[in-house]
């Protein structure tokens, strides 16, 4: 005998409890038409007809709630959907805001975390910064060495920045770090740090430049980034 077999042989405590009720009332009406024969009394149309309609509003309550309650086993029952992962059926899954190769940023999302540091500091007049940092020579690796160089320097920056930092990819060859509540002074200083250890542990075939601005109130997105990107240039 199989699962379901088994499952309909059995009735549910819900039938029972429905049964024995429709029995308890069929057994009612009886008393008191036996009642009211023994009294010498008469059983009309209207009385037996009422005695009917009686049974069948509790008969048609009870399965109005065995039905439910059937509906919610089954929906109790019945396997959650299962969680959509990375990867399915070879289609893999693009979250909108991280670059897939190395899991950090990329340029949509530092666009988005970028104006809103930018209103803040705009509205409480809190320090910003940018740092721009470019990566030269990646084409005389082969794809697997870009790879890896690339992943090597998203781990070095997101490892060294302060907590407060993000870290992303901003196009094929270049980082960028948003380091809020930092001044040209302080962000400079963190760029030097990160100069230092990406030139230690990255591939000596590249080299890193790296480009520091300062938020100035007025600032909008192009103007800031302009001026991280003409620092970059005076670098390389």
């Amino acid at each position: 005998m199989n699962q379901q077999e088994s499952q309909q042989s059995e009735a549910s405590p819900l039938m029972r409890r429905l049964i024995m009720l429709l029995a308890i009332v069929v057994f009612a009406e009886l008393v008191v038409m036996i009642g009211s024969l023994v009294t010498g009394g008469d059983i009309s149309g209207a009385d037996l007809a009422a005695s009917i309609v009686r049974i069948l509003l509790v008969a048609l309550s009870g399965w109005f709630l065995l039905f439910r309650a059937d509906d919610d086993e089954i929906l109790q029952a019945s396997p959650a959907p299962a969680a959509a992962s990375p990867q399915s059926d070879g289609i893999v899954q693009v979250w909108p805001n991280i670059d897939e190769l190395t899991h950090t940023s990329n340029q949509r999302g530092l666009t988005i975390h970028m104006l809103e540091m930018m209103a803040l500091a705009e509205r409480y007049h809190h320090k910003l910064s940018v740092c721009l940092i470019k990566v030269s020579g990646l084409d005389a690796l082969n794809n697997e060495e870009r790879e890896d160089t690339l992943i090597g320097i998203s781990t070095v920056l997101a490892e060294m920045v302060r907590i407060p930092d993000k870290v992303g990819r901003y196009d094929e060859e270049q980082f960028m770090v948003i380091m809020p509540e930092a001044d040209y002074a302080g962000a400079s200083l963190v760029a030097g740090r990160l100069q230092t250890s990406l030139d230690k542990n990255v591939n000596d075939r590249i080299s890193i430049s790296m480009g520091v601005a300062e938020f100035e109130r007025g600032d909008d997105l192009q103007r800031l980034l302009t001026r991280a990107q003409q620092a970059l240039e005076k670098e390389s």
